[in-house]
């Protein structure tokens, strides 16, 4: 089972913690590390004023879990209690801080457990080292009527975890069989949805498909830095029409099989060795150059939207250059 931990630490040896952390985690049993993500430093948030000056590192893990998600959940906290962790403070300085963001998307809500971990699309600290990892959170998603994310994938974690749902026209009375649930705005010309609902955005323009509509309704909202799902499956020319829309707009798209991810200027993501992974360029004028792929970015003529697909990556660390805006794209773990 997929289990996403994210890490952190601000007494020191921070560095120290991290990584006994890391090594207890691998001494559990039934329990690989596929990919860790780089170490982030950044300000303590909603402490109090004496700790606001230590900083925490942080870092975000995949692992393949074979244990249920309770008894994972307490072997971290056991791993914690054996760095040293003291909880008489809330939001107090931390020898280790270890939070299990996800498990297979599994939603959960006990005393002991909520899944997936409820701040962590509040977290910047959270979400960029996951983002390095292929791992895409947004407190706003927008939904298409694309394929609806299958329950396991990472898809489904990104709805699971948002703050707030944004439909294109259908994928509202979609989201609402699948969720039981409305949300939070629909938008488009509404000539596809089947329901009524109380919060909708009616914007007629024939010459911009439902996603850039809603795009566009998310920035009226100041909504900002959604993600996007639901673009990909059923009509190509929807799905072709949504990637390349979403490509415009510097959004990810997130999917059942795995992830686009824009790429401006330079870009580093740690993943498992061998994943498949794919660049797609539209301007022709695009040069780029790589690390940690089997084949190669630089001197590639990007003649054609497929001349930098099918790749697959020869070391746990990829990096990437670029001088026109990209997408990349990961396969799902």
């Amino acid at each position: 089972m997929r289990a996403l931990v994210a890490l952190g630490s601000n007494i020191a040896p921070r560095e120290e913690h991290l990584a006994r952390a890391y090594a207890a985690l691998a001494a559990l049993p039934k329990v690989r590390l596929l990919a860790a993500s780089s170490t982030y430093e950044t300000d303590p948030v909603d402490v109090p004023d004496e700790f606001a000056a230590q900083k925490f590192l942080n870092a975000a893990a995949l692992f393949d879990v074979g244990l249920p998600a309770e008894e994972f959940a307490a072997a971290l906290h056991r791993i914690e209690d054996d760095a040293g962790r003291v909880r008489t403070v809330r939001n107090g300085p931390r020898t280790l801080d270890l939070d299990l963001i996800d498990f297979g998307g599994k939603v959960l809500d006990t005393p002991e457990l909520t899944l997936p971990h409820p701040r962590a699309v509040l977290r910047d600290f959270v979400k960029r080292p996951l983002a390095e990892l292929g791992v895409f959170l947004a407190e706003t998603v927008i939904l298409a009527a694309g394929d609806f994310p299958r329950s396991d994938s990472l898809a489904w974690l990104a709805l699971a975890a948002a703050k707030r749902v944004v439909c294109c026209d259908h994928a509202a009375d979609i989201y609402r069989q699948k969720c039981k649930k409305d949300p939070d705005l629909v938008v488009g010309d509404m000539d596809s949805v089947r329901g009524t609902f109380e919060r909708t955005m009616w914007m007629q323009d024939e010459d911009t498909n439902d996603l850039e509509k809603v795009i566009c309704a998310c920035r009226q909202h100041g909504w900002a830095d959604p993600l996007v799902l639901g673009a990909t499956g059923k009509r190509e020319d929807h799905t072709l029409g949504n990637i390349f829309r979403a490509l415009d707009a510097g959004l990810p798209i997130v999917t059942d099989n795995g992830c686009f991810a824009p790429v401006d200027h330079a870009a580093a993501f740690t993943l498992p060795v061998d994943t498949g992974v794919s660049v797609f360029a539209p301007d022709p004028r695009t040069r780029m150059t790589s690390e940690g792929l089997r084949w190669p970015l630089k001197g590639v003529a990007f003649d054609s939207l497929y001349r930098a697909t099918l790749n697959r990556t020869c070391a746990p660390r990829v990096r990437l250059t670029t001088n026109r805006r990209v997408y990349f794209y990961i396969s799902a773990p």
